[in-house]
């Protein structure tokens, strides 16, 4: 057996040097790289500072930061039933043709399904939907959903499937990926999910408050969105049958007082150490009491919890969504809830009657985004000024 010379023995471990050092360095740059933009990501959070302030005419926001008993950040938007300028919407049916769907009716679901917030990993997700599912709608995330329709407020809505998530890398659905509803959906007076005797639904009408409906939407509902679980009847909290309620987790609910006067649109940030670690149904009914809640609904929670505003100058996200465990990140969800709501101030300009301005003065304004609001344009002083009918969608 024959060794290596000491002067070879360094000049190969002087080119083993070389060779390693260029990884060494990549590896120090993505560890420095990926610490950085984590707190980048971090830093985007809203502040742990309580906040209150109005939104739209009839929709005001406020965040409210606790200690206790685990650092907790709530987001509430307090909406105004009866102010005449709200309109709600939910998400529309995917109208692509499904070539895999069956050509019989829908049936009513009758057993409990899996959710994103208590689902088991699928690997097949991805497969199983392309090849055997009737998917409903077009996965879209909170802030896509609010671009797209045009609408002020949004949160995210129902459960879905299929689903998994296991990491940056590997989850699903992504945008545009199809899902399907779990639990009724109405969109215009026309039902497009399949209805589960598990899922309470959230209806909306032209003449009347919003209702919670056990599982059906009464015929003349006009939207209607599945909810996840009925928390709270008659100021009395239920507990939900299929779990022990020990899980602190990022929340999305929606709450009505007893008179059906007032709505709030409730999210909890979670799973975020230190900032806020979520909470259990029972701490989110509680919470909903104390603000004069006498009915709520739980809708899909943990990474798919999200609310967006339109800020005038583009969507802002008011809270902090963790996914897939990485904060400001958005879940493309299955169906949202929007809300319609007028500016707080309009400007009034005095001006000659519409009547008395020459017709060429006067065009039609299309919208983008927008699809159901009728305007009219004229120009006043030298200013542009437009008049709009905000109409149901």
């Amino acid at each position: 057996m024959s060794f290596l010379s000491i002067p070879l023995r360094s000049h190969l471990l002087s080119k083993f040097v070389t060779l390693l050092r260029p990884m060494l360095y990549l590896g120090v740059a993505m560890v420095l790289v990926t610490g950085v933009s984590w707190q980048i990501l971090l830093s985007r959070r809203p502040e742990r500072v309580d906040l209150q302030r109005p939104l739209f005419r009839g929709v005001s926001y406020q965040r409210i930061v606790r200690e206790l008993p685990r650092p907790l950040i709530f987001h509430v938007i307090t909406i105004d039933l009866n102010d005449p300028g709200l309109h709600f919407l939910v998400t529309a049916p995917d109208d692509k043709p499904d070539t895999n769907a069956k050509t019989e009716p829908k049936a009513i679901a009758n057993t409990e399904s899996t959710s994103p917030l208590d689902a088991e990993p699928r690997s097949d997700a991805r497969s199983s939907v392309k090849n055997s599912k009737t998917y409903d709608t077009l996965a879209r995330t909170t802030e896509q959903f609010l671009r797209e329709t045009g609408v002020q407020v949004a949160i995210n809505g129902s459960f879905y499937f299929p689903y998994h998530c296991e990491s940056p890398w590997d989850y699903y659905p992504h945008a545009g990926d199809s899902v399907s509803i779990l639990g009724e959906s109405v969109y215009r007076g026309k039902r497009y999910s399949v209805p589960n005797r598990f899922r309470p639904v959230l209806c909306f009408f032209k003449e009347r408050p919003p209702e919670v409906h056990n599982m059906l939407a009464p015929p003349d509902a006009y939207y209607a969105i599945a909810c996840a679980n009925l928390l709270m009847r008659d100021g009395k909290f239920i507990p939900k049958r299929e779990t022990n309620d020990r899980e602190f987790a990022p929340r999305t609910a929606v709450a009505m007082d007893k008179a059906r006067e007032t709505m709030w649109l409730l999210v909890v940030d979670g799973r975020q150490a230190g900032y806020s670690e979520g909470v259990t149904l029972k701490e989110l009914s509680d919470f909903a009491v104390d603000l004069g809640a006498d009915v709520v609904v739980n809708m899909d929670g943990g990474g798919s919890s999200t609310l967006v505003i339109d800020s005038g100058t583009g969507p802002q996200v008011l809270n902090a969504p963790f996914h897939p465990n990485v904060p400001m990140w958005q879940r493309p969800v299955g169906n949202h809830l929007g809300l319609f709501a007028a500016p707080l101030e309009r400007v009034t300009k005095t001006c000659a009657p519409v009547s008395s301005m020459p017709f060429s003065s006067m065009k039609p304004r299309n919208d983008t985004g927008n699809r159901g609001r009728m305007s009219v344009s004229a120009t006043c002083n030298g200013e542009t000024l437009t008049a709009a009918s905000i109409g149901q969608r």
